[in-house]
């Protein structure tokens, strides 16, 4: 199980203050952007016509979730311009696309693991944040199979010792 990016707590104070939903949905969108760029950002991994259907895909839906959030922000979004896959990158230096597709489970775990807590918080508050949220996991859930499977097929989990839990 991944630890919680933020308490109930920590996420119950976000959410009771608009200007609280607005930086922690700022953030996640800024998040879904950067992770739309993920598989672009991988020169010499050998061509794989599933993965490259999948980086296109995968792509487009982090960049429409991205928007999805800005739009329920508003004017008042503030610009989050994230690198966390570069540094993932440049600290794990995937060497083949099992490690890619790992990479990518880790991402979509995290999410998975969040958004529903973070829809939760902001129900209350902010039922179209909520319900936004809501429609976008039904997508990162799908995503998350999708590299899960892709694993199992190449059998290729542990590869270089790498388990999503320790990333």
């Amino acid at each position: 199980m991944m630890r919680p990016w933020m308490s109930d707590g920590e996420l119950a104070i976000f959410a009771s203050s608009a200007k609280g939903r607005n930086i922690l949905i700022s953030v996640i969108a800024g998040m879904e952007a950067d992770a739309a760029s993920l598989c672009r950002k991988l020169p010499g991994m050998p061509i794989d016509p599933d993965f490259v259907k999948m980086v296109s895909i995968h792509s487009a839906d982090e960049e429409r979730h991205a928007n999805m959030l800005r739009e329920v922000v508003g004017p008042s979004a503030i610009p989050v311009d994230l690198t966390a896959t570069d540094q993932l990158l440049a600290e794990l230096k995937p060497a083949n696309l099992g490690e890619v597709y790992l990479i990518v489970r880790v991402l979509e775990e995290f999410a998975t693991a969040t958004y529903p807590r973070v829809a939760d918080a902001f129900r209350p508050w902010d039922p179209k944040v909520s319900a936004t949220i809501d429609s976008i996991m039904v997508e990162e859930v799908r995503r998350l199979r999708y590299c899960a499977g892709e694993l199992d097929a190449r059998s290729i989990a542990g590869t270089r010792g790498c388990e999503s839990s320790t990333i």
